[in-house]
C-alpha cells in the first residue's frame, strides 16, 4: 500500500512539474529585444526595495550595506534597532531584548 502511495505521490508531481507552460520563441530578434525590454520595465516599477537601518543606502536587491555591513531589510517590515537580524512581517517585540520592533519605511524624496 505505502508503495502504491509513493508511485502515485511521485506521478502526480512529475506531472506538474513537466505541466508548465512552455515559453513561445519570438519571430524576430527586435520583438525578442522589445518583450525584454518591456518584462523589465514592469519589474522596475513593482521591485521590492531594501534599506539599511543604520544609513540612507537602499537597493532593490537583497544583501548587505557596503557602508555599514549590515544586512538590508525590506521595507514595510518590522526590525529590532539592535538586533538587525530580528526581523517580522508584523509589528511585535524583539525575541531577544524585547524593545519595540520598528518598521523600515521607504527613503524620502528630497525635492
Amino acid at each position: 500500500m505505502k508503495k502504491l502511495l509513493l508511485i502515485c505521490t511521485l506521478c502526480a508531481f512529475t506531472l506538474g512539474v513537466y505541466a508548465q507552460e512552455v515559453p513561445t520563441t519570438p519571430t524576430s530578434p527586435k520583438a525578442s529585444t522589445t518583450k525584454h525590454a518591456n518584462k523589465h520595465a514592469s519589474h522596475a516599477t513593482t521591485a521590492e526595495q531594501y534599506r539599511c537601518p543604520k544609513c540612507d543606502y537602499s537597493a532593490s536587491e537583497r544583501g548587505d550595506c557596503p557602508t555599514d555591513n549590515v544586512a538590508l531589510i525590506k521595507v514595510g517590515t518590522y526590525y529590532c534597532k539592535e538586533h538587525n537580524n530580528e526581523v517580522s512581517t508584523q509589528p511585535g517585540k524583539c525575541s531577544i531584548c524585547g524593545k519595540k520592533l520598528t518598521k523600515m519605511t521607504a527613503a524620502k524624496t528630497k525635492a
